[in-house]
């Protein structure tokens, strides 16, 4: 699986960090991207938005505070999509803010 998270901008709010991540995910493992707050730059996570873009409007995704892990999901029927999807035609952007 081949995961990446691009830095696209980041700024402070407050005593609160923003980054705003570009995640391209070329083989989707079921169960979710992961998102920790050491992988985006911070020690700890207060929200994470996650936005599909790109070439594929039939996904949506969510943040699984849980888990610290976005899951994608297909507009069609709900479901989860399937593991080795390649999410590389429609990157997600992640807003995350945290400390």
């Amino acid at each position: 699986m081949a995961i990446t998270r691009t830095l696209i901008d980041t700024t402070v709010i407050g005593d609160k960090r923003m980054h705003i991540f570009r995640v391209i995910d070329t083989s989707y493992a079921t169960g979710g991207i992961s998102m920790t707050a050491a992988l985006c730059g911070m020690s700890a996570l207060d929200v994470l938005i996650p936005i599909p873009a790109g070439a594929v409007p039939t996904w949506s995704c969510v943040w699984d505070y849980t888990n610290n892990k976005i899951l994608v999901y297909t507009t069609a029927d709900g479901a989860e999509v399937v593991a080795v999807v390649d999410l590389t035609t429609g990157p997600i952007y992640a807003i995350v803010i945290g400390s």
